[in-house]
């Protein structure tokens, strides 16, 4: 077996775990940054429908263009 058949298949594309650990690598970035600008916007304090409501979305972005950006 040769090394590079541990990263890439016949057609030199990612293996799918590569695949998933870069995806949950860049996710992990991406939602550390969109969290500390959601907390910048709203500020910690009391839970409310508009923090969760920022938090949520904040989640969401970074999922969406980390999916987004690896399927490209």
């Amino acid at each position: 077996m040769d090394i590079k058949q541990v990263f890439v298949d016949r057609t030199n594309a990612l293996r799918s775990g590569w695949r998933f650990g870069v995806f949950i690598g860049a996710w992990l970035l991406a939602s550390m940054f969109f969290a500390g600008v959601a907390l910048m916007i709203v500020g910690a304090g009391h839970a409310t429908a508009g923090r969760f409501l920022v938090y949520g979305i904040a989640s969401l972005i970074p999922a969406v263009l980390v999916g987004w950006l690896c399927g490209n």
